[in-house]
């Protein structure tokens, strides 16, 4: 009894089990197996195709854009710590992801001048595509590996001060700051650019001083560390 759940001074007064029945109007007994399934299916069919759409689970999402033919080839990198202040918490004090573009916002301006350069004609980026692989919580400093390539377009991937595991990714972003001559429609990401946001984690083995291989999405060669 009572409504603060965490109460020590709550009386139990019994217990309940509830069962849901999906009923069949005509003999008004309860459906059952294969009917109980059809029957499920044609009640919710409306709903689940006003709040669906069945190619989703199958396509892959980088297939959704014109292919570019080119990797994402930086020239520049830049590490910067970043603090997550409760500004761009959410409820749940976790990131709030609508927030992304005046994060980066933030990170431009400590990474160097050429970052905070892409952002004179319009601070928020053009378009972006990011990858949220793990919570991200107000109050946490995160490292920040920046990558810039020429023609004002970047990738920024976070993890935790201090790490150089892939596995602990919490973001990963890609934006393109090119507003002039952007087409009518806005339509500027490539699949390579979607796609290699799925692969910015390989971006930490360059950090700890190797040197990946260049791929059809990513072309580390021309990289000068800072």
């Amino acid at each position: 009894v009572g409504k603060h759940r965490g109460s020590s001074n709550k009386v139990p007064l019994c217990s309940a089990r509830f069962v849901e029945f999906m009923v069949n109007d005509t003999t008004g007994k309860a459906l059952s197996g294969s009917d109980w399934q059809a029957e499920a299916e044609r009640f919710f069919r409306r709903v689940k195709d006003d709040h669906s759409f069945e190619d989703v689970a199958a396509l892959q999402i980088h297939n959704a854009y014109p292919s570019a033919g080119r990797p994402f080839a930086p020239t520049k990198y830049k590490k910067v710590s970043w603090l997550m202040s409760a500004v761009y918490g959410d409820l749940w004090k976790l990131l709030y992801h609508p927030r992304v573009p005046e994060l980066l916002w933030e990170v431009n301006q400590l990474a160097s001048d050429e970052f905070a350069a892409m952002l004179q004609t319009e601070p928020d980026p053009q378009a972006i595509v990011f990858e949220m692989p793990k919570k991200m919580e107000y109050g946490t400093v995160y490292d920040v590996h920046c990558f810039l390539e020429a023609g004002k377009k970047a990738m920024y991937v976070f993890v935790p001060r201090g790490s150089q595991d892939p596995a602990t990714c919490v973001l990963a972003v890609l934006a393109r700051y090119e507003w002039e001559g952007a087409p009518e429609d806005g339509c500027t990401l490539s699949a390579e650019d979607v796609e290699v946001v799925r692969k910015a984690r390989s971006l930490i083995g360059f950090v700890s001083g190797e040197s990946p291989q260049a791929t059809r999405l990513l072309d580390l060669s021309g990289v000068a560390r800072s």
